[in-house]
């Protein structure tokens, strides 16, 4: 089956893990980053965007 994923945590696992904070979600990385106004890393994709031009994008 073509994009399927396997998963290595029990539901319980996984519930317990969320009740932690411990979320694999990038978006839930980046709202936590954002909020403690951490600067996001250079993204390797698009080697050539500026802090404005993220900014741009984040309004």
């Amino acid at each position: 089956m073509t994009g399927s994923k396997t998963n290595s945590m029990t539901l319980e696992e996984m519930r317990a893990a969320r009740a932690r904070g411990e979320s694999k979600t990038e978006r839930a990385r980046l709202r936590r980053e954002q909020a403690a106004g951490i600067e996001p890393a250079p993204d390797e994709d698009s080697p050539d965007a500026t802090p404005a031009m993220r900014e741009l994008i984040r309004n």
